[in-house]
């Protein structure tokens, strides 16, 4: 295989013979044509070109009239021979065609690079991602349990199982949870909770997989619900009311037939009704208060 140089001289080679054929200088048109043989030996346009420029050049002395002149002119003279006149061709010609050649080239292939490359961002845009929906419950919760953190909260956000609604459910449509004690409790996967002094890890891993964000070990603010365990003094039910959303819920986590009865006299003091008690697990009941409205 020649290299882009040699193929590029073959072809500088044939177009200098065409053009010296074509202003007559047949010998010219031999010598370009032969070193354009001589760099490619199958160059078929070469070849056939050479043939044209031998068929003339055979062919001149006999299209030529002998004495053209001594019939013109009144007296006779002798015949002249014209020896034609090698042309000369200046290097700098050629090096600004090769150069040029050259630049050409470059360009072209720069050019197909950013078409390949347009062409691959296009197919790679049209590519929409789709949403990957598990249903597997991860084996480590996403939420530490209150007793870890002392004070610092930890905010754990986290998708609504994929078992949910797609529609924000209301407090009258019942939602399908993997965990029943989600289901027991009422909740919903859009809320924003909070859970203070629960020591019931299992409930805070469901928390943390199954509603939209969850803080532990401090109160966020606007909560739709609040879970609560420990000991609870009047003080804590009022910054549990100050953060609470007027038609929240507050959850008070106890272990199994432990709850106090002291907490509705201070919840009540605090804004609070007392409503109904759940036994979600085997060792953790929840006992359920809700604001009190005006004119209550």
């Amino acid at each position: 295989m020649m290299s882009g140089a040699g193929s590029l001289q073959k072809l500088l080679h044939l177009a200098n013979a065409r053009e010296a054929l074509a202003s007559g200088d047949l010998p010219q048109a031999l010598s370009e044509v032969d070193a354009a043989v001589a760099a490619d030996a199958s160059f078929a346009a070469a070849q056939s070109l050479r043939r044209e420029i031998v068929t003339r050049m055979s062919a001149l002395p006999a299209s030529v009239p002998q004495a053209p002149v001594a019939r013109a002119v009144l007296v006779p003279v002798p015949s002249i021979t014209v020896v034609p006149h090698p042309r000369t061709h200046s290097v700098w010609p050629l090096r600004i065609r090769i150069a040029l050649a050259v630049a050409t080239l470059a360009g072209i292939a720069g050019l197909a690079v950013m078409i390949v490359r347009s062409g691959t961002a296009t197919t790679a845009d049209r590519v929409t991602p789709r949403p990957v929906v598990s249903s597997r419950v991860p084996d480590a919760p996403h939420v530490l349990p209150a007793a870890d953190v002392s004070g610092k909260p930890a905010v754990v956000p986290t998708p609504p199982p994929a078992s949910a609604s797609k529609s924000t459910p209301t407090h009258a449509e019942p939602t399908l949870w993997a965990s029943a004690r989600l289901a027991q409790l009422n909740l919903r996967p859009r809320w924003r909770a909070s859970a203070m002094h629960v020591d019931d890890a299992a409930l805070l891993r469901d928390l943390g997989e199954g509603i939209s964000e969850l803080w532990v070990g401090a109160l966020a603010g606007n909560e739709d619900v609040i879970f609560v365990g420990g000991n609870v003094d009047e003080t804590d039910w009022l910054r549990i009311r100050a953060s609470l959303k007027p038609n929240g819920v507050v959850w008070r986590i106890s272990p199994h037939r432990s709850a106090q009865a002291a907490d509705a006299t201070l919840a009540a003091v605090a804004g609070f009704k007392r409503g109904r008690r759940v036994s979600y697990s085997q060792d953790y009941v929840a006992d359920q208060f809700t604001p009190l409205r005006a004119g209550q």
